[in-house]
């Protein structure tokens, strides 16, 4: 896979660990992650996901964050990185999000066909056997890169 060029933290992973949330039922981690100007394989981590939940749904939002008039900037949503390597699940959640290039959404889950695009819910929802992070990856360099807003949602449940 490729080298990390630089590894970012959102301030929300290695968050509150001692939360316990109600056992039947599903939470959101939410974090906002102030942006700088991103390079090819730079990666975010954006939160922590603990060995026994799951992943049912993501929501992915930038500002835009490539403000060239030929917008390039390519994100991935995955897990499972190193702190200094990607790896091929770098990708599984998202891949090949242009939301970057003027700002926008994605979402990706594991309730309908139309939304999992082949990702890691076209089975269901994700479970996570260890603890890991979910991260942004970028997977093209913008064309000019701009400081911006990624905000990101995950709704977790505690086993299947």
């Amino acid at each position: 896979m490729a080298t990390i060029a630089t590894l970012y933290k959102s301030g929300e992973v290695e968050g509150n660990s001692a939360y316990t949330h109600h056992p039947g039922g599903m939470f959101v981690r939410k974090t906002v992650y102030t942006s700088p100007a991103f390079a090819v394989n730079d990666v975010v981590q954006l939160v922590d996901v603990f060995a026994g939940e799951c992943l049912h749904a993501v929501i992915l939002e930038t500002t835009d964050i490539d403000t060239n008039g030929s917008p390039a900037i390519v994100l991935d949503l995955g897990y499972g990185n190193s702190d200094t390597e990607t790896v091929s699940t770098s990708d599984d959640i998202i891949d090949g999000s242009t939301i970057g290039q003027a700002g926008g959404i994605a979402l990706a889950n594991a309730w309908g066909a139309d939304e999992d695009g082949g990702t890691a819910f076209a089975a269901g929802p994700l479970e996570f056997t260890s603890d890991d992070t979910i991260d942004l990856h970028v997977q093209v360099a913008p064309a000019t890169g701009a400081a911006g807003t990624v905000t990101f949602y995950a709704y977790l449940s505690k086993g299947g």
